[in-house]
């Protein structure tokens, strides 16, 4: 089995590019045949754990949780199933993933973590239960969650301000969340000019 692996991470290997064919060692047939297996068996664990968390089946999700099932499993877009809750704004199914203890800070490849998606929807409840779990259970790792910045470089605070959720952001504002600038220049305070947010404006004003 330990071989299996190791030919497992050689093929990650060979498709990222960091070795080259002629340098890497050949696995036996039986042994390709045995990590394909692997492999297949691995994506079609990770792809029903999504389908039944999207048909919302609570108790099967919870079943294979149970049994085992990596709760940080990540998708083709990179999203976890904490990442589908938050986006779906669903606190029942949040309230039951977070019980397996999943990793808050994991982004999916466009740099969000289950908060920058919860802001982005406007998801008050869903922000108020993640906020709650982290100060209670990984409050050092608090600060810098908070203030992570996705690929365009904008936190969760802005996605707050961009979605103009007030409540979202006087939620934020409670934390050590830092008012800081995307790759674009641009800081939730601007965005609350531009888009004429002067309650919004007030709140981030208090926090300098």
């Amino acid at each position: 089995m330990r071989a299996i692996y190791c030919y497992i991470i050689i093929t990650i290997l060979l498709l990222s590019g960091s070795i080259s064919c002629d340098k890497a060692p050949l696995a036996p047939k039986n042994q390709v045949h045995s990590i394909q297996k692997v492999l297949y068996s691995q994506n079609k664990k990770v792809h029903n754990l999504f389908k039944i968390a999207e048909n919302g089946d609570e108790k099967t999700l919870v079943k294979l949780l149970k049994m085992g099932s990596d709760v940080n499993s990540q998708d083709r877009f990179g999203d976890t199933i904490l990442h589908s809750a938050a986006q779906w704004n669903d606190t029942s199914m949040l309230e039951k993933v977070l019980k397996f203890k999943p990793n808050l800070l994991l982004q999916n490849k466009q740099g969000q973590t289950s908060l920058m998606l919860a802001a982005e929807e406007s998801a008050i409840e869903v922000l108020q239960i993640l906020l709650g779990y982290m100060k209670k259970y990984q409050k050092t790792k608090m600060k810098s969650w908070l203030n992570l910045n996705d690929e365009l470089g904008n936190t969760a605070l802005y996605w707050a301000v961009n979605a103009q959720c007030f409540h979202c952001v006087k939620e934020l504002l409670k934390y050590p969340v830092r008012i800081t600038k995307n790759k674009e220049g641009i800081d939730p305070l601007l965005l609350t000019k531009e888009h004429h947010l002067q309650g919004i404006a007030n709140l981030l004003l208090k926090k300098l």
